[in-house]
């Protein structure tokens, strides 16, 4: 059986980021010690979530649910 999501949850994060990324193109504080070397213009990083994006757009997201609760199964026995 085979089950398609019509808008997964990565497509929303990176469609809505970009957009908020046009809004506030500068990297807090929080995460200044995460980037080593100069940061690359703040259109280009727009640019490239975009493409991203667009990327994205073009993934079929497939889920199994026997094998999502196969996984599951798993990682329950990994943590008794």
């Amino acid at each position: 059986m085979e089950y398609r999501m019509n808008l997964h949850k990565n497509k929303r994060f990176f469609r809505n980021l970009a957009q908020q990324l046009s809004d506030r193109l500068r990297i807090p504080a929080i995460y200044i010690n995460l980037v080593y070397g100069k940061l690359p213009a703040a259109e280009a990083m727009l640019n490239t979530l975009k493409m991203i994006s667009e990327r994205l757009t073009t993934i079929k997201w497939t889920i199994l649910p026997e094998l999502t609760s196969e996984i599951s199964r798993r990682k329950q026995n990994l943590i008794l």
